[in-house]
């Protein structure tokens, strides 16, 4: 995971009344994010192209004052604007995309891991975000959706510096959405990259 902010050492959300935006929240990770960030008392956006299910509605009962779901398709920029329009975001958390691309039309899933993260990021860094969370997989290595013989690694832990082979559609979309964050973080000149 790669984390994004102005401070010279990343540390984590402490002060209250924080506005966050998190996208696929009503995935697995993304859902536990917003009712952490929620139950921590800060104010959450969350977005995803799917309903929130039934079991992370149950932990969220306590804090819609704090909460507005988006329903939506990040591939539409306009709404993404919309969302960042709904406040001032201190922090995004970007979790959104397709983790399992198999028997799905690639456009689809190319448009949802590629082109909704570049929505979200740039308009991050074009508002001014100095907060910004992008969930990464092992796919960016192309480790995964590939032939068993792929599945090396130069190095453990991983980090963003280790070497990225994508040999299969699925593992060049993780590559670029890899890639892309970095230079689309660098165009907004207060953000400083820090891994975890």
């Amino acid at each position: 995971m790669v984390l994004y902010s102005t401070t010279a050492a990343w540390s984590p959300i402490t002060s209250h009344n924080m506005h966050v935006l998190v996208t696929g929240a009503a995935g697995l990770i993304g859902g536990r994010i917003m009712v952490a960030l929620l139950q921590q008392g800060h104010r959450v956006t969350a977005t995803d192209i799917n309903p929130i299910p039934a079991a992370t509605e149950g932990q969220i009962q306590g804090y819609v004052d704090n909460l507005v779901f988006v329903a939506g398709d990040l591939t539409d920029f306009k709404l993404v604007d919309r969302l960042f329009e709904s406040g001032t975001i201190d922090g995004v958390a970007h979790i959104g995309g397709i983790r399992s691309p198999l028997g799905l039309d690639p456009r689809f899933v190319h448009n949802l891991n590629v082109t909704a993260s570049y929505n979200v990021l740039q308009t991050a860094a074009a508002k001014g975000v100095t907060r910004i969370v992008q969930a990464s997989s092992c796919n960016a290595l192309g480790l995964s959706w590939t032939q068993p013989e792929h599945w090396q690694l130069d190095f453990v832990p991983i980090n963003e510096t280790h070497p990225m082979r994508p040999v299969s559609v699925p593992t060049v979309w993780d590559a670029l959405t890899s890639r892309k964050t970095p230079i689309v973080c660098q165009s907004c000149k207060s953000i400083r990259q820090h891994s975890r």
